[in-house]
């Protein structure tokens, strides 16, 4: 009887497995309760959540790429853009299409992507060439999955997000 409490316990002083894993999300447009749409930015974004297996900080937290302001100027051309963090409500009503975790080599080239898209200034945002999803598909090709080229997705952040899990099912968790 002591051995097995012995053996349980060794099991159970394990320290656990640190790693830090990556979701993807889509968030549909909104109907206010007069009937209104409301148009809810960023439409696609990732989550991040845990602590490097190398050790360091944890990180939780929640990321996306959107026009400054929502008007029709960005229809028009580049308009000035912004990295992003949404509350807790607008992750839970938004769509998780696939998650996986990362190394700590995929974890820094994750870092780096966003840190380059957070450091550009100005007119950053453009709603064909550099949009939500646009920086949600670099964030993906960071993190190691393959990412369609189709360039009809990149306005479309529940289709685009659906064609990367699709091309990614036997390496990634849903």
């Amino acid at each position: 009887m002591i051995r097995i409490l012995l053996i349980l316990f060794a099991f159970l002083s394990v320290p656990a497995h640190a790693a830090v894993e990556i979701a993807f999300y889509s968030h549909e447009l909104q109907a206010s309760g007069n009937g209104e749409r409301i148009i809810e930015f960023p439409h696609a974004f990732v989550t991040l959540r845990g602590k490097p297996d190398a050790g360091g900080k944890a990180i939780d937290g929640n990321y996306g790429f959107t026009a400054d302001r929502i008007s029709p100027a960005i229809v028009m051309g580049p308009v000035k853009g912004r990295m992003v963090s949404a509350g807790k409500a607008y992750v839970r009503g938004s769509r998780r299409h696939i998650a996986l975790r990362l190394s700590d080599a995929r974890f820094a080239t994750v870092q780096a992507a966003y840190k380059r898209w957070a450091a550009v200034k100005g007119k950053s945002y453009d709603l064909d060439t550099r949009n939500c999803v646009h920086f949600v598909s670099e964030m993906a090709r960071a993190a190691g999955l393959v990412v369609p080229s189709d360039p009809l997705l990149m306005k479309s952040p529940a289709k685009f997000l659906e064609a990367v899990a699709a091309r990614n099912q036997g390496g990634a968790a849903r």
